[in-house]
């Protein structure tokens, strides 16, 4: 072997080890999603959207409830409304055996409904091309599918964000942690302009009735397992007002299931009471009152 080979065997055994390590380092401040592909498969889980990924915190169940673990599995609302993709993903991430789990399942309107021009075209879901879409394994640790997949010519990133301060942060047990200026002027800004998002993207959202028919089999799948807790998180009054104008009806739909899931817990007469980051997402001081009174719930059915 000659010298030229050699060193290029050397330079790329060390390119190999320096990739492996950046790869080793990935953790919750990597994106809002790596640590939930991860874990192992989870007996008590938090489903939803961002809605719930920022608002409810299982550290605090465990806190009040005296030991019970839960898993906050949601994501956002483009990568986990209800469909066949989060569904194939929960069944994957479920322990199974354990008829005494326990499954808070997060709604709202927009997690039923499509933004393509047929609503109930599964080929056009709008969750195939993102990450649970394109992941296999949720399980696995480190898992480097995901890695490659979601992180591909941008591995750098994984190094910048770990060693520089993140307003994002999602923690081990699934509760993404969003720590912004809480000052009245910032939420006032944020909330005026997530609001007008909103506003702007109503038009492109249509009710699915295939959507809320796999919202109906996730419920009846958990449920073959455990209690299950539906709940609709609070939001700004001015985000209700778009909510009820687009879909009048969502709290009829939801309980038009109510054969597949044991409570529903609506906590939007409290809208008023909370503080939220943007209209749309709960403080970290808001999330945890309402955490409470869900736990609240679930010491008392046990």
């Amino acid at each position: 072997m000659g010298p030229f080979i050699k060193k290029s065997v050397w330079l790329g055994l060390i390119s190999l080890l320096i990739f492996c390590a950046v790869l080793s380092i990935a953790d919750g401040a990597s994106d809002p999603f790596y640590l939930r592909f991860t874990t192992p498969k989870q007996e008590n889980l938090v489903i939803g959207t961002s809605r719930s990924a920022q608002g409810i915190q299982p550290s605090v169940i465990k806190e009040l409830s005296g030991g019970l673990d839960f898993y906050n599995f949601s994501f956002t609302v483009a990568h986990s409304p209800f469909g066949p993709v989060y569904l194939d993903a929960i069944k994957k991430k479920v322990k199974k055996g354990n008829k005494r789990s326990t499954f808070i399942v997060s709604v709202d309107p927009w997690s039923i409904s499509s933004t393509s021009p047929d609503p109930n075209n599964e080929d056009d879901f709008r969750e195939k091309d993102l990450a649970l879409g394109k992941v296999n394994f949720v399980n696995v640790n480190p898992n480097l599918e995901y890695l490659f997949k979601m992180f591909t010519g941008n591995y750098h990133l994984i190094i910048e964000r770990k060693f520089n301060e993140r307003s994002m942060i999602l923690k081990d047990d699934g509760w993404l942690m969003v720590t912004v200026p809480m000052d009245s002027v910032s939420i006032y800004s944020r909330t005026k302009k997530k609001l007008s998002s909103y506003r702007d993207q109503v038009e492109n959202y249509r009710y699915s009735s295939k959507r809320l028919e796999y919202l109906k089999k996730t419920l009846e799948y958990l449920k073959d397992h455990g209690e299950v807790i539906v709940i609709r998180l609070p939001i700004h009054p001015e985000m209700m007002k778009i909510e009820e104008g687009f879909m009048p009806d969502f709290n009829e739909k939801v309980n038009q299931l109510s054969p597949y899931f044991d409570s529903y817990l609506d906590f939007t007469n409290k809208n008023g009471d909370l503080e939220y980051t943007d209209g749309n997402h709960l403080s970290i001081n808001s999330g945890r009152i309402v955490t409470q009174w869900i736990t609240d719930s679930i010491m008392g059915s046990k």
